[in-house]
């Protein structure tokens, strides 16, 4: 086996790192247009290197390494790290690793970030192997959409009718200018809430846009807004994932409007819209201490899976 590590080329080797990525998760395909898009929204002000393993000609492997834009911090690196299943047993992952820590030398981080789903046993002993200790969990919850019983909540459609409040679709509100900022701000407003373990960066209104509402996999009529008065006071969005499910953004109310039963009708509202694509499965992760949205997801029908491990490692 001849092993080399070089920089990626977004160009030419799209089509390679993509078959590791799906092979290595294959519960979360991602399309050759996401990885594009992903690359070209990329903020050029926070560092980042991304390098391909290769054996034999053959991309078997990847890692990046870069600064987090969402949860910037001083010091702190994150790590991306992927191996194909048929090169597992091959220390591809060792040699990218080592090679991500040579080529951060000279940056002085004082932290590296990375992370691995609660089943994925040899990347969590992989990290456990390198110092790297668990900070945080986000749960996985799933919903089998096609048999989903409405009736107990037929109550919700008055009582929000009754508070002056619309759930109108991101596409039925193009003809409001300010839709776009009014959904920015409004997702921003909600973050403030989420128990996400770290503190979250604003990104610009350029940046935001590209991230959701350009992504290919946007959904613009499954992301629902409730409307109050012309003002934004909630919404629940989703991407639309290749493989026949969707996978909710954020689901939030502002503050002020919360207690009646509105974040619950805009995830009914999200079912409704699973079902009218073919009964989609609809997935959703939650930080471990958001116990509120995790118990509404419970009582809506939805299972745990396994999660997410956040790690770090002091350098």
């Amino acid at each position: 086996m001849k092993l080399s590590i070089r920089p990626a080329n977004p160009a030419e080797d799209f089509p390679e790192i993509l078959e590791v990525i799906n092979a290595a998760n294959p519960n979360f395909p991602m399309t050759l247009e996401r990885l594009q898009h992903e690359e070209a929204s990329r903020d050029l002000n926070f560092y980042f290197a991304g390098f391909v393993a290769v054996v034999d000609g053959v991309i078997c492997g990847l890692a990046s390494v870069f600064e987090d834009p969402f949860a910037h911090r001083a010091g702190k690196l994150n790590l991306q790290l992927r191996v194909h299943p048929e090169s597992w047993d091959s220390r591809i992952g060792s040699s990218l690793f080592e090679h991500v820590l040579n080529h951060i030398k000279p940056r002085n981080a004082e932290v590296l970030q990375s992370g691995a789903g609660e089943d994925w046993t040899r990347a969590i002993r992989f990290y456990e192997d390198r110092n790297f200790s668990e900070t945080w969990r986000r749960t996985e919850s799933r919903l089998e959409t096609a048999n989903f019983d409405f009736a107990p909540y037929h109550h919700l459609e008055t009582q929000i009718k009754t508070a002056e409040t619309e759930i109108k679709t991101f596409s039925e509100l193009d003809s409001d200018p300010d839709r776009d900022a009014k959904l920015y701000e409004l997702d921003w407003a909600l973050w403030q809430d989420i128990p996400f373990g770290e503190e979250i960066s604003r990104p610009s209104f350029e940046t935001w846009q590209k991230e959701m509402i350009l992504d290919p996999m946007f959904e613009p009529d499954g992301c629902l807004i409730a409307v109050k008065n012309n003002e934004f006071i909630g919404y629940t969005s989703f991407i639309k994932n290749p493989s026949g499910f969707l996978i909710v953004g954020m689901t939030g109310v502002r503050r002020q409007s919360r207690g009646i039963g509105l974040a619950t009708l805009l995830k009914l509202r999200g079912i409704r819209y699973a079902q009218s694509l073919g009964n989609f499965e609809i997935r959703t992760f939650n930080d471990a201490p958001n116990t509120a949205m995790l118990e509404m997801n419970r009582k809506l029908g939805f299972v745990r899976f396994p999660g997410w491990i956040r790690f770090e490692r002091k350098l």
